[in-house]
């Protein structure tokens, strides 16, 4: 009797160390999504299996004691048509998040590569969709999804949150100290209410001005090659303000984007609306459009329709449709995807 006793406090002394582990220690989680994508470019139409941003990653705090915790992530994206790390195309392994950071009373500071404050405030609610929210959002509109070489704080005070991104990167050229700065305001209400200036430093280019922005898959989109001449830096600004309601198993996201830049090449205003509702139990829908006109020299527009439609198999895995309708400076984009996800 008293060596099952010995036995029993031996091994609960070593279990209560490593559970204490496994409650702030690291965890593993991902997203495997695949689709059967048609493109339709007005000229031809390409079908095509196509990853939708898979991803695994590792996250975890550790308690410090005194209400401080220090909180870490590693997220990596995955090609999960080909079978291989890296982005599109499978250049290796990019990585989408590698982030540190402490959080507390005073909020949380985090440094590395992270989800903007753009999209956390303001993004989440103009592209609600598994992926062709990119269209009017970011690829015409200009808001941004992870920016690197940051170090952010987000802070909550009572309904109201705020957030700061500020960047250091001496890959730009455009600048040896601060290279951009985002600064983002939002109230939790009833209604929901919030604003985003994104201010970027770029080196201007003789010659052209490209248009276009990584998309959630990390490939590029370009959707505009504007002529500028001159030389020196070219500044860069989005700003960006949306209201949202949300209701039982319905919510309704509106908002404005205006992108402006020191050439006049990229002056834009773009307009959002989008709402989702439940239709049963397993199936939601998703319905958007967007419209953008240029303000600028290049007097470029867009617009799009945004459909989806998601069926739960469990609370893990689905089943959907997505289709996007539109044009971007006269260039079709109509993209329609097929898919399947599996998160864990």
């Amino acid at each position: 009797m008293n060596k099952k006793l010995i036995a029993l406090a031996v091994s609960s002394a070593i279990a209560a160390p490593m559970a204490m582990a496994d409650d702030s220690g690291p965890k593993l989680y991902g997203r495997i999504n695949l689709a059967l994508e048609v493109n339709d470019s007005g000229d031809d139409t390409v079908t095509d299996l196509r990853d939708v941003v898979s991803r695994f990653g590792i996250r975890g705090s550790e308690d410090l004691g005194n209400g401080l915790a220090a909180n870490y992530q590693y997220e990596f994206r995955v090609n999960a048509d080909r079978g291989n790390l890296g982005s599109t195309g499978g250049g290796g392994a990019t990585q989408r998040l590698s982030w540190v950071g402490l959080s507390g009373g005073f909020g949380e500071v985090k440094a590395g590569a992270i989800w903007g404050t753009h999209f956390n405030f303001v993004g989440t609610h103009l592209d609600p969709s598994y992926s062709l929210g990119y269209f009017g959002y970011s690829s015409y509109g200009g808001g941004d999804y992870r920016i690197e070489s940051v170090v952010n704080y987000t802070g909550n005070f009572g309904p109201v949150s705020v957030g700061l991104d500020l960047q250091v990167d001496d890959s730009n050229a455009a600048d040896d100290n601060l290279d951009r700065w985002v600064a983002g305001i939002k109230y939790n209400g009833p209604v929901t209410v919030a604003y985003v200036h994104d201010e970027r430093k770029t080196t201007e280019a003789v010659g052209a001005v490209v248009t276009g922005v990584e998309l959630p898959d990390g490939s590029i989109d370009i959707v505009d090659v504007s002529t500028v001449e001159g030389e020196g830096d070219n500044d860069i600004s989005v700003d960006t303000l949306i209201f949202a309601y949300s209701g039982d198993g319905w919510n309704i996201n509106a908002g404005v984007q205006q992108a402006e830049d020191d050439t006049g090449a990229l002056d834009r205003t773009t307009y959002h609306v989008n709402a989702g509702f439940n239709a049963s139990d397993n199936n939601r829908i998703l319905l958007g459009y967007w419209n953008g006109e240029g303000d600028g020299d290049d007097n470029s527009e867009g617009d799009g329709v945004l459909l989806g439609v998601y069926h739960s198999l469990s609370s893990r895995t689905r089943l959907y449709f997505e289709g996007h309708t539109g044009e971007i400076n006269e260039a079709d984009r109509d993209v329609y995807l097929f898919g399947i996800r599996h998160d864990f």
